[in-house]
């Protein structure tokens, strides 16, 4: 029973994962036409201006390059959060390099990017492994099945949340194993002003790099 009751806590705590951190982006590109200027250094400003907000966990100011500027809400960065927990660790370990310079693309200018990311995939993975130890010393603690089960015969949020965050701590007291992904930015110039281009492989780096590939 106890093995089976772990198993759960481990699809739950896999559904969480692979659901990605928490980032909802509303895109409201405007329709009007674009113009490209010829290598303008105010373009690669743009590209570095996005990429060092993203790495300082800054995704309000990272908006504000975005075309459209989309307003992103965010998991709760609180310690007592594995999810804000996560949130953390991957932006705390998140670095890039601009590759070359612009070139022209299909519909304005084009900068690759490389980006050093922790892999919140790896992670997870080891807080599977530990989820169901702490959940049976968990069950072994208590006075009482109360403590851990509630009237459906489930786990009780309480625990199941308590049993995720010290999962997800102990985890992150191992070595950061990291990857990297390349992505091209696109730009367009409109309305005066320099803009990133949104595109999947952007929405994928802002909510964990959890993408296949």
């Amino acid at each position: 029973m106890k093995g089976r009751r772990a198993w759960c806590i481990v699809s739950l705590l896999l559904a969480f994962v692979l659901g990605g951190l928490t980032v909802f982006a509303a895109f409201t590109a405007p329709a009007r036409g674009t113009l490209v200027v010829d290598m303008d250094p105010e373009a690669e400003n743009a590209a570095r201006g996005l990429m060092e907000a993203l790495v300082q966990g800054n995704l309000e100011a990272a908006g504000g390059y975005i075309l459209g500027t989309p307003q992103f809400t965010v998991p709760d960065q609180s310690a007592q959060s594995a999810e804000g927990l996560l949130w953390q660790y991957y932006y705390d370990g998140l670095s890039y390099t601009l590759d070359g310079g612009l070139y022209p693309g299909t519909r304005g200018l084009s900068q690759e990017v490389t980006v050093t990311l922790p892999d919140l995939k790896a992670l997870t993975e080891r807080m599977g492994v530990l989820a169901p130890e702490i959940l049976t010393e968990r069950i072994q603690a208590a006075d009482s099945m109360e403590e851990v089960y509630d009237d459906q015969g489930g786990y009780r949020q309480d625990v199941t949340e308590s049993v995720i965050l010290k999962a997800a701590k102990k985890a992150m007291e191992g070595p950061v194993e990291t990857r990297q992904q390349t992505l091209t930015l696109g730009l367009c110039y409109v309305n005066g002003s320099w803009w990133v281009r949104p595109d999947q492989r952007l929405l994928d780096l802002l909510s964990g790099g959890l993408e296949k590939g």
